[in-house]
């Protein structure tokens, strides 16, 4: 069984996306990055569950300097190929929130 989710409302996604980007942007201010999935669309004013934040970057090299970025946060899954999905995943605890 896994661990309880936290589920997002917009007041949480917005801080947890200011406490991520002020760690990788110093680190990883060149790379191109994309915020996706229900994160996303919650921004967007869809109303829907969401209980993590995506974020889509474009090479392994950019999940890596995300990964150094973000290294005061318990890593839950360190930077993996996932060969079904053919991409580069990491996973963090940010506050309480996977990103």
């Amino acid at each position: 069984m896994g661990r309880p989710r936290t589920l997002l409302d917009l007041v949480r996604l917005k801080a947890t996306l200011i406490e991520t980007l002020d760690h990788v942007m110093p680190v990883c201010a060149q790379v191109q990055y994309r915020l996706v999935g229900t994160g996303a669309a919650l921004l967007h004013g869809v109303q829907l569950p969401a209980y993590d934040v995506d974020i889509l970057v474009k090479g392994r090299g950019d999940v890596e300097a995300f990964g150094i970025a973000l290294k005061s946060f318990e890593c839950l899954e360190p930077p993996t190929w996932l060969q079904e999905a053919r991409q580069f995943y990491a996973n963090y605890n940010v506050d309480g929130i996977e990103v």
